[in-house]
């Protein structure tokens, strides 16, 4: 009996329904897949921040912090890879952990002012892995940094030979306040004793501007209304712009869909326009390395009710600023 073999349709129909089934589930698979970053996100964000407790703890109740900037009246910052500190983040002379952290303390070679610094100090006190700042969703970041190169020098979120800033994924609220005096110090809500509402960390900040889908300048608009440009575009580009995780002073991290989620809905990634009476309104990141200044002509941030998360990310470009 001679036995009959699929015709070429009915290879086709099965071939169709496959593929039909395959562009069914995917998305199903993408989603799915971003839940489960999110909460790997959210572990991250929730052991830097417990982190940070601990060495409070150990440490006058200071979050780690290394020298306060001298100029800037609390609005500059640096990052990693900044031409006022060493180059590429390397230490030329720390040969051991505690080496780097009495730099890092003292500000010998300058760190002044050095945020991605400031987090570093954990991973020199073995405190957190360089891998525990990188978002599986972030669009930029694959590999973490290394914590020495091959001299043996501690580097400051770098990977030996490679590009400073792409090795994390998360912003830092600003350590810093101003006193309206002409003195920057280290800001009430950098300390164990801060409120639980404090938020600290969260998913990179977005650059305004950059990307197809920009943050918008919220100025003028009304406390809980709808971003201008629709209510992704403060959100961080870590999650699809769906939200991002944040960071909270007492060590909780949770994922919120929109950043303005600090006392009386500070927007996280803005300086607080109080011209404007509202606290989810303000004037976001334009220019690298400093936060705007107030609106009522100081600098800095006016603790408890403003949070500013920097460095941002070009979501275009892709670099840190």
């Amino acid at each position: 009996m001679k036995r009959r073999g699929f015709t070429l349709i009915e290879l086709l129909v099965v071939v169709a329904i496959i593929a039909l089934l395959i562009a069914i589930l995917l998305p199903s698979l993408s989603r799915a897949r971003e839940l489960a970053n999110r909460s790997a996100c959210a572990a991250n964000a929730r052991g830097v921040m417990q982190s940070c407790v601990v060495y409070a703890a150990e440490n006058n109740d200071l979050f780690p912090l290394v020298v306060i900037p001298t100029n800037g009246n609390g609005t500059t910052y640096l990052l990693a890879n900044d031409a006022s500190g060493p180059s590429g983040g390397v230490s030329t002379s720390a040969t051991t952990a505690d080496d780097a952290l009495s730099q890092y303390y003292t500000g010998s070679p300058t760190y002044r002012g050095n945020i991605p610094a400031s987090m570093w100090i954990l991973v020199l006190k073995q405190q957190v892995a360089p891998k525990g700042f990188v978002c599986k969703s972030d669009p930029v970041i694959s590999t973490p940094a290394q914590q020495t190169s091959g001299q043996n020098f501690y580097l400051n979120f770098n990977n030996a030979g490679g590009v400073a800033d792409n090795t994390y994924s998360y912003s830092i609220c600003i350590p810093w306040g101003y006193d309206h005096s002409g003195n920057t110090n280290v800001g009430a809500w950098w300390k164990n004793s801060s409120d639980a509402s404090s938020p600290l960390i969260s998913d990179m900040a977005p650059l305004s501007g950059s990307g197809v889908n920009p943050v918008a300048n919220t100025v003028g608009q009304a406390n809980g209304a709808v971003p201008t440009g629709g209510p992704k575009t403060w959100n961080s580009p870590n999650h699809l712009r769906d939200g991002q995780n944040v960071g909270f002073a007492d060590g909780h991290a949770e994922f919120t869909r929109r950043p303005d989620v600090g006392p009386q809905n500070d927007n996280i990634f803005t300086t607080w326009n109080n011209s404007s009476g509202q606290y989810n309104v303000g004037t976001p990141v334009t220019t690298p390395g400093q936060i705007p200044p107030l609106s009522n002509g100081g600098g800095g941030m006016t603790q408890p009710y403003d949070f500013v998360m920097v460095p941002v990310a070009n979501v275009g470009g892709g670099d840190r600023q």
